[in-house]
């Protein structure tokens, strides 16, 4: 037997020893890349239980560090997922809070009274920040703005502009609100 009697054709696409063996190409066959990730038996075990590669693509796509470069591009939904507020919201647990709004005195922020407020204590207001206030036991919302060396917690109300000094020994700044969860009529 001669060598060229063993020699098999060239192979073309995909595809391992015999013609069309091998794994076949997925729909983002010709953008994808293939990467290796180590872990013991035991996570093996549970990725497995959880969906294998297409899980890890679809946390991957939740996690929102896939981008797309299409602004007309369509949100995408997943089923039978779990969404934890909590890790997406709070970044700082320990000095954060979450209560409803106390009146609607940030109505011109587009805060209504009972909207859920995420309200972190460590952040240092800055100009036109939002922030909760206590005055006089009672609680507010109000619009954080420096004048001079002085701030001001002010906010437009239907009524007018009502105004706290920090001055003042009654009143506290409690947090800026960071987040504002709203149902919708």
């Amino acid at each position: 037997m001669t060598n060229s009697s063993h020699k098999r054709a060239a192979k073309s696409g995909w595809g391992g020893k015999r013609a069309g063996a091998g794994r076949k190409p997925g729909p983002d066959a010709s953008v994808s890349k293939v990467t290796t990730v180590v872990l013991t038996e035991d996570l093996i075990a549970k990725l497995r239980e959880l969906g294998g590669s297409k899980w890890v693509r679809e946390q991957i796509q939740k996690s929102g560090t896939e981008k797309t470069s299409n602004p007309d591009s369509q949100p995408s939904f997943s089923e039978n997922t779990s969404l934890d507020l909590n890790r997406l919201l709070i970044h700082d647990p320990l000095s954060s809070l979450i209560c409803s709004a106390p009146d609607d005195s940030a109505f011109s922020s587009g805060i209504k009274h009972g909207d859920m407020l995420i309200v972190n204590s460590k952040v240092p207001p800055k100009e036109s920040n939002v922030v909760l206030v206590r005055h006089n036991s009672s609680y507010s919302l109000r619009k954080f703005r420096m004048e001079g060396n002085a701030v001001t917690l002010s906010m437009d109300t239907p009524t007018g502009e009502v105004a706290y000094s920090l001055a003042d020994s009654e009143c506290c700044i409690l947090g800026v609100i960071q987040y504002v969860i709203k149902s919708l009529p």
